[in-house]
């Protein structure tokens, strides 16, 4: 069975505005699967899973025009799923650790009667771990011929070096 939506229909699911749909038409990001007699314009089940990607590498910071580079580099979808899935956990378990340190931070400054230099030290070093943690994550989510065209995307760069 073949999906077939109008983008005023993707725009009311996703809550993706009608304008940004028809802007990334317009820089060749999202081209409907086709048009009908009346030049509306109707999307299909690939083009819903290409929105996908977009939607989540604008969520990692990446740049309309970086996204253009990976989506036109072969993108494997079941695979892609797993990988964004897998950030996600990997997010919510950060997240839950961040959480922790920042509570017993908390809590020993209260037991401390203030902030002392030794705490801070060990927030700082919970907080560098994480990024080391980040660095790992994003080569399980991108294959190396990614982070390779990543590496090589100006603006990438600078993205790719905040993370670490």
């Amino acid at each position: 069975m073949v999906i077939l939506l109008t983008i005023q229909r993707i725009s009311k699911q996703t809550g993706i505005s009608v304008r940004t749909l028809r802007y990334y038409e317009e820089i060749g990001l999202l081209l409907p699967a086709t048009k009908t007699d009346g030049g509306h314009r109707v999307y299909s089940e690939n083009e819903l899973k290409i929105l996908q990607q977009i939607v989540f590498l604008k969520t990692l910071g990446f740049k309309l025009k970086e996204i253009q580079a990976l989506l036109n580099n072969t993108w494997e979808w079941e695979a892609s799923l797993n990988q964004q899935l897998a950030f996600l956990v990997e997010e919510q378990r950060k997240l839950q650790e961040m959480e922790s340190a920042i509570l017993g931070l908390k809590n020993a400054t209260a037991i401390e009667g203030g902030l002392t230099e030794s705490l801070l030290q060990k927030f700082i070093k919970v907080s560098n771990q994480e990024q080391d943690k980040k660095q790992a994550i994003r080569q399980k989510i991108f294959a190396a011929s990614e982070m390779d065209l990543m590496s090589k995307l100006p603006g990438l760069q600078l993205f790719l070096i905040l993370q670490q």
